[in-house]
């Protein structure tokens, strides 16, 4: 694999042609990534891989890969937060 990131489509959903493109909408079967993309849990490490999009409107690629922020606070940072919360409550 010359690449980082590979992607065997699995089956044709759909397919769209204008005069200047074709298209095909497919499931994915299988990926691939090099191990040094891995993380210590067997997970794709997108920090490092930083896989490539392709943006139909504009036919252009983006990078990707930069963490911006967390969607969900972890479980020991709610708890404490809920913690702080109930011992204000008591206090009032």
């Amino acid at each position: 694999m010359t690449g980082c990131w590979s992607v065997s489509p699995r089956r044709i959903l759909s397919r769209a042609h204008t005069p200047d493109f074709k298209s095909s909408v497919c499931t994915i079967d299988n990926t691939y990534v090099a191990e040094e993309h891995l993380t210590e849990k067997g997970k794709v490490d997108y920090e490092t891989l930083k896989p490539v999009l392709f943006e139909f409107p504009t036919y252009q690629y983006m990078r990707t890969g930069d963490v911006i922020g967390n969607a969900c606070p972890s479980k020991r940072r709610r708890k404490n937060e809920e913690d702080a919360i109930c011992q204000r409550d008591r206090r009032s």
